[in-house]
């Protein structure tokens, strides 16, 4: 089968479909990835490429057939304004979690949320990684640190701040938080921990601090 390429809100124009040199057939119509992938099936979905416009996501059901999903900084910084998954629904189920909550799709019936948020992904990859750790409180990062994922990848080239200052810390605490750290991460109350057991005993001047 050939390899599909859906692109969402690609910014050039051009005809409705063609093959590049390695025989992946690029499309920007869903319907079109529909016939071919689902009915037809005579082209596998294998990258769906997100321009970063501000049209909707298509259904989460659609970014869950393609081995990879490519989106925009500029993407997770609109979506955020809507405000997390968890957030909306737990205000709406009595703070309990949603029978529909499952492994693979999260939160399928409320159209407000972003798709990001409601599909459970094998591996969220994020490229300048250290951006990550720019305040715990971006919303771009908040909204990173918002989807499900087995597994958290920060990938950059440039090098963390030096840790012998404050700023160094912030840096760190951040990138644990988007990384989901199982201790301090702030979906895990970790905030508390880490002001307790690190940065307060670093501006104390501690070696204990220091160390851990």
């Amino acid at each position: 089968k050939a390899r599909l390429v859906l692109h969402h809100g690609s910014p050039k124009k051009s005809k409705s479909g063609y093959y590049d040199k390695i025989n992946c057939y690029h499309t920007s119509s869903v319907s079109e990835f529909t016939t071919l992938c689902l009915v037809d099936k005579t082209h596998s979905p294998a990258v769906f490429v997100d321009h970063g416009t501000t049209r909707p996501l298509p259904d989460p059901h659609i970014l869950a057939q393609f081995y990879i999903v490519i989106t925009t900084n500029q993407r997770l910084t609109n979506e955020w304004k809507n405000g997390s998954a968890e957030a909306e629904l737990f205000s709406s189920n009595c703070g309990e979690r949603p029978a529909r909550y499952d492994r693979y799709f999260t939160y399928q019936e409320d159209p407000i949320v972003c798709s990001l948020l409601k599909v459970h992904w094998l591996r969220l990859v994020v490229d300048e990684g250290h951006s990550m750790g720019r305040g715990s409180h971006g919303s771009a990062i908040q909204f990173a640190s918002w989807i499900q994922a087995q597994r958290r990848w920060a990938m950059t080239g440039t090098p963390t701040p030096q840790t012998n200052h404050q700023s160094g810390l912030r840096n760190i605490v951040g990138l644990l938080n988007y990384l989901q750290h199982e201790y301090f991460s702030a979906r895990c109350g970790g905030d508390k921990a880490w002001n307790n057991f690190i940065s307060k005993s670093w501006n104390e001047g501690s070696f204990e601090g220091y160390f851990r």
